[in-house]
């Protein structure tokens, strides 16, 4: 598969499987698709090659579009809403948010479980305006047991921005 987005859509990865990511930027919104697993799932980025045949290199996910230089597209950058038992494991996640609202992980519309995100750098960057940005939203169902695991990840973002923000929805 030529894009991220692709190997986690509904006709990409299943249940149980790992798909390695080879070093390199990837200028896209990658929305989880596949059937919500039931086994432990992995995107991990292939940064040393070992897996992938790439060079050694940074698996980089960005909001510019075009190239680092030009504008950045407000979107999230990955969309986890309502898929459990996902692990994600060294990618580099950069953004510049312009519009308040965007999330590089967002788990908004449903709840999603048993989430694990380790060994993951987030370099963030909001300009005035998009001061009430989070870096990940979890949005949990009540009675719900989310299981979500931040492990060894690195933040670098300027003032304003929330880590992570966990909403509770107790109705």
């Amino acid at each position: 598969w030529q894009t991220i987005s692709k190997a986690l859509g509904a006709t990409g990865i299943g249940s149980g499987d790992t798909v390695y990511i080879g070093s390199g930027t990837y200028r896209e919104q990658i929305t989880v698709n596949m059937t919500s697993a039931t086994a432990e799932t992995f995107v991990v980025g292939d940064v040393l090659g070992v897996n992938t045949g790439d060079e050694p290199g940074e698996v980089r996910i960005t909001n510019f579009l075009t190239s680092d230089i030009t504008a950045p597209t407000d979107q999230h950058l990955l969309i986890v809403n309502g898929r459990d038992y996902l692990t994600i494991k060294n990618l580099t996640f950069v953004a510049v948010f312009v519009t308040t609202g965007y999330m590089v992980v967002n788990a908004f519309a449903s709840s999603s479980t048993n989430i694990t995100i380790q060994d993951c750098s987030f370099l963030l960057s909001y300009v005035d305006g998009a001061a009430s940005t989070n870096v990940m939203y979890f949005n949990i169902a009540a009675n719900t047991n989310a299981n979500i695991l931040i492990e060894r990840c690195g933040f670098v973002m300027n003032g304003g921005l929330n880590c992570v923000y966990v909403r509770l929805n107790t109705s």
